[in-house]
C-alpha cells in the first residue's frame, strides 16, 4: 500500500511522491515521533481506495501502534462525549484514525461520517466561495445528538493546489472565513482540525495557519 491522492501513477510529485511512500512505512515514522514527543497527539484522515483487510495487513506491520491508537469504543465516546487533550496524552493514546470507509472501525479506525461534521472542501474554481456548507447533505454542520458533540473538520482548498493560490488563501481569508461563515453555519463553534494546503505558506497580514489554530486552541 502506498500513499496517493487520487491516483498512483501519472503525476509524480504532485498525485504521489518519489521515492513512493509506503502507508505502513509513513505511519512507523508518525508512531516513532509521538514516542519522542510524549506530549503530542496526531489525527491522520484517510482517504481510502483499499479493503479493509488490506488496511489490517499494513496497520499490522506498524510497531507500537496498538499503544497509541485511540479506539473511541474503548472510551465510551457516544455517551461520556471525547476526552480532552490532557486525557490523551495521560493515557497515551495520542494516534486517532479517520477513514471516508465505513467498514474498519474494528481496526480502531474511525469512519469519518460518524465521528465528525466536515465541509465541502473546495473554495471554487476561482478560490472565491467561501461559504460553508456540509460535505454531506445528511449530516448538517451543526448536527446536535443526545450527549454526544461530532468533531468539526473544516477544509480550505482549491480545486488544484498551488504554492500561489496558498499564499493568497491561508491568512486573513481563512481566519475570516472561520470566523464569518464556518463558525456561524457549525452552530456557533471553532473547527477541531483545519485543513490546508502548504500549511507553512501565507499572505502578508501575519496570520498563518499556525496562528489561526493558535488563536482556536486559546479559545476552546
Amino acid at each position: 500500500m502506498y500513499l496517493c491522492h487520487g491516483e498512483c501513477k501519472t503525476f509524480a510529485g504532485v498525485t504521489y511522491a518519489l521515492p513512493r511512500q509506503s502507508f505502513h512505512g509513513t505511519l512507523q515514522t508518525v508512531v516513532d515521533f509521538l514516542n519522542a514527543h510524549p506530549q503530542e497527539v496526531v489525527t491522520v484522515f484517510l482517504e481510502d481506495y483499499v479493503s479493509a483487510q488490506q488496511l489490517g495487513n499494513s496497520l499490522s506491520r506498524v510497531r507500537g501502534l496498538d499503544q497509541l491508537l485511540f479506539r473511541p469504543d474503548a472510551w465510551n465516546v457516544r455517551q461520556q462525549g471525547w476526552p480532552r487533550m490532557t486525557e490523551l496524552i495521560g493515557a497515551g493514546k495520542r494516534l486517532l484514525l479517520f477513514s471516508d470507509e465505513a467498514d474498519r472501525e474494528h481496526l480502531g479506525v474511525m469512519y469519518d461520517k460518524n465521528w465528525t461534521v466536515s465541509n465541502y472542501w473546495s473554495l471554487g474554481d476561482l478560490g472565491n466561495d467561501v461559504s460553508c456548507v456540509t460535505r454531506w447533505s445528511d449530516v448538517p454542520l451543526d448536527r446536535q445528538e443526545p450527549g454526544f458533540r461530532r468533531l468539526f473538520t473544516m477544509s480550505h482548498h482549491r480545486n488544484v493546489p498551488t504554492v500561489i493560490n496558498s499564499a493568497l488563501d491561508n491568512g486573513s481569508k481563512l481566519r475570516d472565513r472561520i470566523n464569518q461563515q464556518c463558525r456561524p453555519a457549525a452552530g456557533n463553534r471553532d473547527p477541531n482540525f483545519v485543513a490546508v494546503d502548504f500549511h507553512r505558506i501565507s499572505d502578508t497580514s501575519g496570520h498563518t495557519p499556525g496562528s489561526i489554530v493558535a488563536e482556536l486552541n486559546a479559545r476552546n
